[in-house]
């Protein structure tokens, strides 16, 4: 019987099945030999193993590298213009819009304490918050990581139409010089953040602070 080359043989049209058979050299770099080998045997082998087909992806979810099973992890879609989170346990993947918006106020007559906000349904990773005094000009914008704040306020109380920037603070209300109200964020929480509050002299007026939390 002559010998037939492989580039010869007739094309396989169809996909292979496990038990196909392909021959494969043995030992290379030592002895070579021509063996067999199946089909399943390969891809067992391969370093990614089996991926999921891509007829098993839908234009309706996300494709994703999966370690643990060495392939393709399909991942649902979320509700639209919701973003792809880490969960608080850090074992799975969540949909979320990453924002909150709220208000609160705070008494600037109270002596120096914490106030908690919750209700945010996540730990933020930093705040931004637009803060006055009703019927005066004691105005703050801030920015806040709960490490780093930085604010800029209205010191019309301290000298006529000026503003100034302070890097300590986050909410900064000036009274006058020496009547003063700040804030800043000590923790962020599962579901909010603590604000700090340092009263400097006789402080008055309700405090209404507006606040943006990103996750």
């Amino acid at each position: 019987m002559a010998d037939i080359k492989i580039t010869g043989l007739p094309a396989l049209a169809a996909t292979p099945d496990d038990a196909d058979i392909l021959e494969i050299v043995d030992d290379v770099a030592g002895t070579p030999t021509s063996k067999k080998i199946t089909v399943a045997n390969l891809k067992a082998a391969a370093p990614q193993g089996d991926v999921t087909a891509a007829a098993n992806i839908t234009d309706e979810a996300l494709a994703v590298g999966d370690g643990g099973a060495k392939g393709i992890k399909v991942l649902a879609l979320g509700a639209a213009n919701l973003k792809l989170f880490v969960n608080a346990a850090g074992n799975a993947n969540e949909y979320a819009s990453g924002f909150k918006i709220g208000t609160f106020t705070r008494d600037t007559a109270v002596a120096t304490g914490t106030q908690a906000i919750t209700g945010l349904g996540f730990k933020p990773s930093h705040v931004i918050f637009l803060v006055s005094t009703s019927n005066t000009a004691q105005v703050s914008i801030g920015f806040d990581s709960g490490s780093l704040a930085y604010c800029v306020q209205n010191k019309q109380g301290v000298a006529a139409d000026t503003w100034g920037i302070d890097t300590t603070y986050s909410i900064l209300l000036f009274q006058t010089d020496v009547k003063y109200y700040a804030g800043k964020l000590t923790a962020l929480g599962s579901d909010g953040f603590t604000v700090s509050w340092v009263k400097e002299g006789d402080k008055t007026g309700t405090a209404t602070i507006s606040y943006m939390a990103f996750r």
